[in-house]
């Protein structure tokens, strides 16, 4: 098999590749466009974002879903809070109450 010949079919491997991961990251967006803040706190794909620092593999996800999907950036906010303030503590049932004010007076806007 000549070079040029490898080098077609190496490309077309690639774009046959390439075509199957963005089809599969548009359905991962599909997947969380469609969560609730609720959803966003119990996602451990979510939470593990939340809680690592410098992940550039999970802030790019992010950083793109946001941008395609810039609507559910309050309730990414609000999921982010409160994941990180269920690790850094627990929650009384005070902060609970007031959380869920705080979330239901943002959706009532939307």
């Amino acid at each position: 098999m000549s070079r040029n010949r490898i080098g077609a079919v190496f490309y077309i491997k690639i774009q046959v590749l390439l075509k199957i991961f963005i089809k599969l990251l548009n359905e991962r967006f599909i997947h969380y466009k469609k969560f609730t803040t609720d959803d966003f706190v119990s996602d451990s794909c979510f939470v593990e974002w939340v809680n690592s620092s410098g992940n550039t593999k999970n802030d790019k996800f992010w950083q793109v879903f946001l941008e395609k999907y810039p609507e559910k950036s309050e309730e990414i906010e609000m999921a982010k809070a409160i994941v990180s303030h269920v690790e850094q503590k627990s929650i009384s049932v005070d902060e609970i109450d007031q959380l869920w004010k705080k979330i239901n007076s943002t959706l009532s806007f939307i």
